[in-house]
């Protein structure tokens, strides 16, 4: 009796939308690439630049290091006004840079820097920043 009522709770509940499903963390989705036509979102040109204030260092994958892959990825991060990042928005890579495992790392040491954000005319504005990663082998 009670495996028939789990049974239709489960069923019940797999048909209402949205309920109990498992959503994944956006680090655990994979790296999503660019569109080649329009990489950039149309931004105003910054008198002044962004740059980069706190670099986070990628974590080398164990695999990755064990198998001897090794590379350099270029991002391309959004940065708001605040100086925060939004999103990557491109990429290109050297070496083994187009290894998932890199990318993933990568993409997520993006998202963990901190900017200075660019300025137009005294006031902050959005733009974008390269950033490169390098994963060497010792």
């Amino acid at each position: 009796m009670n495996t028939i009522r789990l049974w239709l709770i489960a069923t019940l509940l797999a048909l209402l939308p949205g309920t109990l499903q498992a959503r994944p963390f956006p680090q655990d989705q994979p790296a999503k690439q660019a569109e080649p036509a329009a990489p950039h979102r149309e931004l105003e040109k910054p008198d002044i630049p962004a740059k980069v204030l706190k670099l986070a260092i990628p974590e080398y994958p164990e695999l990755a290091r064990r198998d001897g892959v090794s590379g350099t990825i270029q991002l391309i991060v959004l940065v708001d006004e605040t100086g925060a990042p939004v999103e990557v928005v491109d990429n290109t890579f050297t070496g083994d840079g187009h290894d998932p495992r890199l990318m993933k790392a990568a993409y997520h040491a993006a998202m963990q820097c901190t900017f200075i954000p660019a300025t137009k005319n005294g006031r902050a504005i959005p733009s974008h920043v390269s950033v490169p990663f390098a994963f060497k082998r010792n």
